[in-house]
């Protein structure tokens, strides 16, 4: 039996199969420009450092009623992500550094497309989105699913 990530990962690659672009993806103003890159799906993050006990990763996603926090180093990188899963599966002891998943990042100026391909390659269903070494945020693959289905045609 399939876990739920490999199922939505399945189902993304399928249903974001390059189409026939309408005339509203070939303008080039600006808004178009931006509504098509990951950018505008970024949710401000919740960030945490490594050494973050996971009883402060607990409380931080049932306070904002997140599924996932970021994880970064010292220098602020993203290393990895928190999510409610890996909270269940934690021993009371464990940082978030002991109980983080991978983080796939993405580049703000990526397409939609193109980070969906990437979500479904990784199998993720969270991509942290920066710009040059700034987090700008976070977005689901639940998020980038909608913006491909709900755009104009």
């Amino acid at each position: 039996m399939k876990s739920i990530d490999a199922l939505i990962a399945s189902h993304l690659s399928q249903v974001l199969r390059p189409k026939q672009r309408s005339p509203w993806f070939e303008t080039d103003d600006e808004l178009t420009t931006e509504l098509r890159t990951i950018r505008a799906l970024a949710k401000p993050p919740q960030i945490v450092g490594e050494t973050s006990a996971i009883d402060e990763v607990t409380n931080m996603l049932l306070a904002h009623r997140i599924e996932a926090v970021v994880v970064v180093d010292a220098t602020n990188t993203p290393c990895g992500l928190v999510t409610a899963s890996d909270v269940l599966r934690a021993r009371p002891d464990w940082t978030a550094a002991d109980a983080m998943s991978a983080a796939t990042v993405q580049r703000a100026h990526a397409s939609v497309g193109a980070t969906a391909e990437l979500m479904a390659r990784e199998n993720a269903l969270h991509v942290v989105i920066v710009e040059g070494d700034q987090i700008l945020g976070l977005a689901s693959a639940l998020d980038v699913l909608a913006a491909t289905c709900l755009a104009p045609r």
